[in-house]
Formats: C-alpha cells, structure tokens, sequence
C-alpha cells in the first residue's frame, strides 16, 4: 500500500524458501515511504476455497488492505486472517495461510510514539526502536512492527 494505492511487486516464481538446503535465492530491496506498508502472503490465502470451492481471491484480499490500512498491523492481520476463515467457513485450513505486514510509520505516528517513550528510549508499547536504543545488547534501529 503505497501513496499512489496498491502495487504488487513483481517477484520471480521459484521454490518455497527453506524448501531445501544450499539453496540460493534472488533479493530484491524496497524502500517504503512514511506510511506506506508491505504485506506479503502465501497462496494458502488467496487459494482458500469455500463450499462452493470458490477462491478467497487476491482481489478479496486487496479489498480487505483498503478497509483496515488505518488499523494496527495487528488488527490488519487479525482481521484478513478472521475474512478468509468467515470465507470458507472453516477455522482450519488446508494450505499454508501465512501473512507478514510491515509499515514504515508515517511522521505524525512518529511524533505520537515520540510522547509516549518509556525510559531506555524505546516505544512504550514496545513496537519501534529507532533511535540506536538497545535492549539487552541487540540494537533495533530503524524498525516498526506496528
């Protein structure tokens, strides 16, 4: 999700990584803008049938991004995850249903963490570090899970 609207990122097809040892992988490197998110996802959640073996869709997916891009990562995730379970009206699924979410926060969502900062630098609910604070020796610069 991008300041222009979604984009999907054009990613050679090849094996599942970890699929075997040795192997090599392409790397790709993307620089988000203040607000802008990345979402990856396995195929078990665009390939999630109902009884009427219809597809949850990419589309359906993408649908779902424009209705909670406001929401926490969390609550983004926790919501896809709750539309494709209600989809297929099934609590377990057959594939792999395997999402990741990343947001680079956007400067007024800095500014607000900025408020709340607990001692040792680090953001109160614990989800960005990026001002060279360390927590137990390992640095997080630079990095938002929410």
């Amino acid at each position: 999700v991008c300041s222009g609207g979604m984009q999907r990122l054009p990613l050679p097809k090849g094996t599942a990584a970890g699929a075997a040892p040795g192997l090599r992988y392409e790397t790709r490197e993307l620089d988000l803008a203040r607000g802008e998110m990345l979402l990856c996802f396995t195929d078990g959640v665009t390939e999630a049938q109902n009884a009427a073996s219809e597809e949850y869709s990419e589309a359906r997916l993408l649908a779902a991004l424009a209705r909670y891009a406001d929401v926490s990562l969390e609550a983004l995730l926790d919501a896809v995850r709750g539309e494709v379970r209600e989809f297929t009206g099934r609590e377990a699924l057959e594939d792999d249903c395997t999402l990741l979410a990343l947001r680079r926060p956007s400067a007024a969502q800095e500014a607000n963490r900025g408020r709340v900062r607990s001692g040792g630098g680090l953001a109160a609910d614990g989800a960005s570090a990026n001002d060279g604070a360390s927590a137990n020796g390992a640095s997080a610069n630079g990095v938002s899970a929410n």
